[in-house]
């Protein structure tokens, strides 16, 4: 599913990024949503249909830069995914 592409690669963004609490995340800088749909192998638009998707939710704020996953523990939760490689 394209959408669990780009919520995994979320994640993994998430190790490159600050963590500045327990369940917050500052993505890096530079993230761009091409970007982000070019490591996934999806859209640009998907990708900001996505985002939209998880700021309705309360876990990503893509508003400004950085990009800051409000909480990373509802984004990894909504890939129903038992075991993320941590790479």
């Amino acid at each position: 599913m394209l959408k669990n592409r780009i919520l995994l690669t979320l994640v993994r963004l998430a190790n490159f990024g600050m963590h500045v609490s327990a369940n917050r995340v500052e993505l890096p800088p530079f993230l761009t949503h091409s970007m982000v749909a070019e490591l996934a192998s999806s859209s640009r638009s998907l990708v900001t249909h996505t985002f939209r998707k998880l700021h309705d939710q309360g876990i990503l704020d893509s508003s400004k830069k950085p990009w800051v996953l409000e909480n990373f523990s509802a984004l990894q939760e909504s890939l129903q995914i038992s075991d993320i490689p941590p790479y």
